[in-house]
């Protein structure tokens, strides 16, 4: 599976209307968070995916269940999987079914989950852009009432910190061309530079420099993507990206640019 390097939050999976269904032998995908629900249904055994900075490993039929704001990622691994992406909108007869609950991160295999919800999910599949609205209200909830049939729903708890990290992560993305230190951030939000430092690393599995290159990187890509459109050259782009010059920018780009295979 292609990732989109769109940034941590994700804007364009997050629209209530969002549907989003594939096959994937490869995966991978860096530390991000979305409005949507995310499900990974894994076909082979060992793959491993963080969520709100706990670690994970599932193995066949094993489910994993990203909820709203969530933080995950996982490594670059070869393990078959269906990858969902569901708008809330999708999912509004569920949440008010559901009311405050909701299914656990990880929803191993039962020997009977799997073989009902599998063949539903495999014909979403093959359909793919061609599902209209219905079918994918029908979808998901004939999918969410088959999980909720063989497993319990639970109060949402949610560690402290995924909503500290969450707010630092969005007031970077609407300022990531501004000058941005991990100082001051620990300032603004009234933390030690030391407790924010770990807290990237925990939960984003990187350092906090590492964080806003590749954001800053990602961003020049999609420019440079445009560049016919446009007159502006190397060095004008990468100012506009937040890089303060271009060698910043070319070590940036050769570390966190995506390898043409």
């Amino acid at each position: 599976m292609q990732q989109r390097r769109t940034g941590y939050f994700e804007t364009a999976s997050s629209p209530g209307e969002y549907f989003y269904i594939t096959d994937a032998g490869t995966n991978k995908a860096d530390s991000h968070f979305h409005n949507s629900v995310e499900i990974v249904i894994v076909l082979g055994d060992g793959f491993h995916i963080t969520v709100n900075g706990e670690e994970y490993v599932l193995n066949r039929n094993d489910v994993a269940v990203i909820n709203s704001l969530d933080i995950h990622y996982f490594p670059a691994q070869s393990v078959l999987t269906h990858a969902m992406v569901i708008g809330e909108n999708y999912c509004s007869r569920f949440y008010k079914a559901a009311k405050d609950n909701v299914f656990p991160t990880v929803l191993r295999d039962n020997g009977k989950a799997a073989g009902e919800f599998m063949p539903l999910v495999e014909f979403m599949s093959e359909q793919g852009a061609d599902a209209d609205e219905l079918m994918r209200y029908g979808f998901v909830d004939m999918f969410f009432g088959i999980l909720k049939k063989h497993y319990p729903l639970v109060p949402r708890r949610i560690k402290s910190n995924t909503y500290l990290i969450t707010e630092i992560l969005q007031y970077m993305q609407k300022n990531i061309t501004r000058e941005l230190t991990l100082g001051g951030i620990a300032e603004k939000f009234g933390y030690s530079k030391t407790y924010l430092s770990a807290l990237f690393n925990e939960y984003l599995g990187m350092h906090f420099r590492d964080y806003i290159n590749r954001q800053r990187v990602d961003m020049a890509l999609t420019m440079l993507a445009d560049k016919e459109k446009n007159s502006e050259t190397v060095l004008s782009i990468s100012g506009k990206c937040g890089f303060d010059s271009l060698n910043t920018f070319y070590r940036a780009m050769n570390k966190f640019a995506p390898k043409k295979p």
